[in-house]
C-alpha cells in the first residue's frame, strides 16, 4: 500500500482527522503525512473542514474524505445532527 493510499484509508476510518493524528496512526513522517494529503486534496479526494491546535498549540486543519463531507452537508441540510470525534475540533459552517 502507497503512502497515499494508507492516508486515504485513514480517513476514510477517521474522519476528522489533523496531519498530525494522520502522520502518527500511519506511522510515517509527518512531511511525508501532509505531502500525501496534500496530493488527496489536489485530486479531489479530500477536503478540510475545520479548525483545531496541534499538540503544540498551532492552528490546524481538520481533514475528511469528500464522501464523509457530502454525507455530513446533506445532514445539515435536512436539520439532522451528526456526531464529532472530538469536542475539541471545531467545524467551520
Amino acid at each position: 500500500m502507497t503512502g497515499k493510499e494508507k492516508v486515504l484509508e485513514f480517513l476514510k476510518n477517521n474522519p476528522a482527522s489533523t496531519d498530525e493524528e494522520i502522520a502518527l496512526s500511519c506511522n510515517m513522517n509527518p512531511s511525508s503525512a501532509r505531502t500525501r494529503r496534500h496530493e488527496l486534496e489536489i485530486d479531489g479526494l479530500i477536503v478540510p473542514v475545520g479548525t483545531t491546535s496541534t499538540s503544540s498549540g498551532r492552528k490546524t486543519y481538520i481533514w475528511t474524505t469528500i464522501e464523509k463531507f457530502h454525507t455530513i452537508s446533506w445532514l445539515k441540510k435536512k436539520g439532522k445532527k451528526h456526531g464529532s470525534r472530538s469536542k475539541k475540533h471545531t467545524q467551520n459552517t
